[in-house]
């Protein structure tokens, strides 16, 4: 007698038994909107709170608003193509409007690479294939500002610090690149903070003084594709390392998103450790200490987090005793960071002497998936 095999999953030509009303996690509609010729076609989108941010090619940017309905029945529009099996579509209304001026731009052929916005819809970063960035205040309607410190930079994947976002300022950004560097900036009524922190091409802080290594082949991208931020907290606040990590941000649009909750974030490590990709195996007893996902296998002591709604950017190098734990992957590769009290001190800690996980080729895509559906 056969063994009934119960992780077979539902094909294509099984839809008819699948009962999608009853998954309660996800509901795919489609959209009942689309640009008008003249504004031309999708290249990028970002997600906000109930908020859809669309760019076109032709360097403009609308905000959409999702009134939570869906209709049965084909979209009105007439230039829109659905197939003809889906038969759900959202309705969406055009909140706000905005267009990238062409001085910004440089050369027609100059398109977007990507569009980021927080979760409270207050901000907007747009980069561009080449040399050009720029910002977006949503709430004060103010015409876009060109970020002349990022000039040459392509930013790759974004984290907003949600305890220091205003609706005039953006607290403490910190970003990664195409080439592999990790900034951080904040912006107010102009650019009032640009530093950066790290470079995974060299593995250095900059202005160091000692010479580079080499950690990458010349043919390896290091495009910094996710980057994960979180506060950690001690074990006396909790059941665990990491049990009650204040959320100091989360990330939009990239392959890995800080957690909402603790539980989220365990879930997280726990799936990477499973894999291979962090070291849960420690030989220490001491509770505050957190064995990292390092190659080198070295123990860093998580300290006491701090008020819950502590920013990146109000931690002094004398003041509150912070600690970081960062994640920043490229294609091939994994890096922790954990440290404080600040970034530029906890970058300083792994000057040189990177810690990391490889990652297979095949496996780095399934896993941002499997996070993006965490999170």
């Amino acid at each position: 007698m056969e063994e009934e095999d119960d992780d077979v999953l539902p094909t294509l030509e099984d839809d008819e038994e699948v009962n999608v009303e009853d998954d309660s996690l996800f509901e795919k509609n489609l959209l009942q909107w689309a640009p008008d010729r003249k504004d031309g076609a999708i290249v990028a989108m970002a997600l906000g709170n109930n908020t859809i941010l669309v760019a076109t090619d032709k360097h403009k940017l609308f905000m959409l608003t999702n009134d939570g309905n869906t209709a049965k029945g084909r979209s009105p529009k007439k230039d829109v193509l659905y197939e003809e099996s889906c038969t759900k579509y959202a309705h969406a209304k055009k909140k706000k409007e905005f267009e990238i001026p062409k001085k910004f731009i440089g050369s027609e052929k100059n398109q977007i690479h990507k569009i980021f916005m927080d979760w409270n819809c207050n901000h907007i970063l747009v980069t561009y294939e080449s040399d050009a960035n720029v910002y977006i205040n949503v709430q004060k309607a103010a015409k876009p500002m060109q970020l002349t410190k990022c000039k040459g930079l392509v930013i790759e994947s974004v984290v907003w610090d949600e305890h220091g976002l205003t609706k005039t300022n953006t607290g403490v950004i910190v970003f990664g690149t195409t080439d592999g560097g990790i900034y951080e900036m904040i912006i107010g009524e102009k650019e009032k903070h640009f530093a950066k922190l790290y470079d995974l091409t060299t593995c250095r802080v900059p202005n160091a003084n000692e010479p580079n290594k080499i950690f990458h082949e010349s043919k390896t991208s290091v495009r910094v594709c996710g980057l994960h931020i979180e506060y950690l907290a001690s074990k006396d606040e909790g059941s665990g390392p990491l049990s009650r990590a204040s959320v100091a941000s989360r990330a939009q649009n990239v392959g890995l998103g800080a957690g909402r909750n603790s539980e989220m974030l365990q879930q997280r490590v726990a799936m990477l450790g499973n894999t291979g990709f962090i070291d849960n195996d420690s030989d220490e007893d001491e509770p505050s200490v957190k064995r990292s996902g390092a190659a080198t296998g070295t123990s860093t002591v998580v300290s006491s987090a701090p008020e819950r709604k502590q920013s990146m950017s109000s931690a002094k190098e004398t003041g509150a005793k912070l600690q970081f734990y960062v994640v920043a992957i490229i294609p091939n590769r994994m890096y922790e960071f954990i440290g404080g009290p600040t970034l530029h001190a906890l970058f300083r800690a792994y000057d040189n002497k990177p810690e990391f996980k490889e990652i297979p080729g095949s496996f780095i895509l399934n896993t941002f998936c499997y996070v993006c559906v965490c999170v």
